[in-house]
């Protein structure tokens, strides 16, 4: 083994507080961290840069999704919210209260996503 060689990949730099959540986006093209400093980060993987911060939360989030199809990503935050954002702009598309204990206890917001996103892309 080289002298060197090193298990880790790449850091990504750019929280200041512990990262709660991490996913890529289905066709890997994105990768969304949500974190204890109320921002969700869209990042390009392959580079390394920052994309967006997506700001809107007023606590931790807690959890972090994309949709099947690619055209949302879900922040569920400890502040009983569900935000729904554009990954290709960053802005923000809609906001839900959530059930406080599915968000905390979920391990994915996936399930919500799929319920918000049912009728033809509009949240009901």
């Amino acid at each position: 083994m080289e002298e060197n060689w090193s298990p880790e990949l790449q850091t990504l730099e750019g929280h200041s507080h512990w990262v709660c959540s991490v996913v890529f986006s289905q066709d890997g093209q994105l990768l969304a961290s949500g974190f204890d400093d109320k921002t969700t980060k869209l990042w390009d993987p392959t580079p390394g840069a920052l994309k967006y911060t997506l700001e809107g939360h007023s606590d931790s989030i807690l959890s972090v999704d994309f949709s099947q199809d690619g055209q949302l990503l879900a922040s569920g935050s400890d502040d009983e919210t569900i935000k729904l954002w554009d990954p290709t702009t960053g802005t923000l598309n809609r906001a839900k209260s959530a059930i406080r204990n599915f968000v905390i206890e979920g391990p994915r917001v996936q399930a919500i996503v799929k319920r918000l996103t049912v009728t033809e892309g509009q949240v009901g």
